[in-house]
Order: C-alpha cells, then sequence, then structure tokens
C-alpha cells in the first residue's frame, strides 16, 4: 500500500530562442531535482514544442518499497484525477483563441 501521495504541477514558461537547448535541459533538471528529491515519490515530465519533444526525464522513485526510479517511460496509475487537469488545459486553450483554429 502506498503511505504517501506526492503531486506536483509546475507551470513554467522556457524562452527557447534566447537560450540554447543544453541551457533548457539543465535549466529544467535543476528545477525539478531540487523539487523531487532521488529518493521521494516523484513524476515524469515532458515539454513538447511545434509537435516535437524538447524534453522528457523522470525524477523521484515510482514505489517506495522497492525503490524503483522513474523515467520517462514510468505508467502512473492516476485515476480520475487527470480529467481535471485536461478539461482546465483545454478551457485555457480555448479561451486564448489556441484549441480551435
Amino acid at each position: 500500500m502506498m503511505k504517501y501521495l506526492f503531486s506536483l504541477l509546475i507551470f513554467t514558461t522556457v524562452n527557447t530562442r534566447a537560450q540554447l537547448p543544453g541551457t533548457v535541459t539543465k535549466s529544467l533538471d535543476s528545477i525539478f531535482q531540487i523539487a523531487i528529491k532521488a529518493y521521494e515519490p516523484g513524476g515524469a515530465v515532458l515539454l513538447v514544442k511545434n509537435n516535437t519533444v524538447v524534453y522528457k526525464k523522470g525524477f523521484g522513485i515510482a514505489d517506495i518499497k522497492t525503490k524503483e526510479k522513474i523515467t520517462a517511460k514510468t505508467l502512473f496509475n492516476v485515476g480520475s484525477i487527470s480529467k481535471t487537469f485536461v478539461a482546465y488545459g483545454i478551457l485555457r486553450l480555448a479561451k486564448e483563441g489556441l484549441f480551435w483554429r
């Protein structure tokens, strides 16, 4: 049984024109390594720009007992809570006129 549930939602803006891809990767690594310790429950991050994956990486552990590390390919059993975030994202994009063109 999982004793801890850790949710982290970080919205960040990355100006990729002003920074080299390596610098962006190092910046994101730094942000998430500070927020999620390697020995704590964590999450996976995916950043897509213009239909191209710019960044993907896992942070923390997936299972407290086995200490299995999270990777970009780790499957999460998130249940129905993800619907709220998807709905919010769609409404936000629609409000900004970016969802339907």
